[in-house]
């Protein structure tokens, strides 16, 4: 089964204890995207507040 869709929870699992992702985690979120895979972030932030944890290509 290949999977088209990966879905990620911020708050404690994305986000270190930094509040921030990891290098390591963003270049593995940047192959998922580049093999046209959809990445989607479960949060209650709004979307405000998503803007620095975006991927600028």
């Amino acid at each position: 089964m290949e999977y088209k869709l990966i879905a990620f929870d911020m708050e404690g699992t994305l986000l270190n204890s930094n509040k921030q992702i990891s290098k390591k985690t963003q270049e593995a979120i940047a192959r998922a995207v580049a093999y046209n895979k959809i990445v989607i972030l479960n949060t209650e932030r709004n979307s405000a507040e998503l803007e620095k944890y975006l991927l600028k290509e």
